[in-house]
């Protein structure tokens, strides 16, 4: 079975029907809350995630090494 990882703010609309999505399709994915648990990545261009998360505005789905970014979130649809 394929591991999806959705990178994930609950308050956020766009990340909860993201996840929505994955649900509806029997996915039940990994969910990193990166506003709980900041995420750890030694590219430059992660830094500022990493220091400011709440810049990342998106949800983000992975399935091993490919990523989406979930807005709209129908764009998961194209990992399923």
């Amino acid at each position: 079975m394929k591991k999806f990882t959705i990178y994930h703010n609950p308050r956020c609309s766009k990340s909860r029907q993201a996840l929505q999505i994955l649900r509806d399709k029997g996915i039940e994915p990994n969910i990193i809350e990166y506003l709980k648990r900041p995420l750890q990545n030694d590219e430059k261009m992660f830094e500022a995630m990493v220091a400011y998360p709440k810049i990342i505005e998106r949800p983000i789905v992975t399935l091993e090494s490919k990523a989406v970014l979930c807005r709209p979130p129908e764009n998961i649809l194209k990992f399923i």
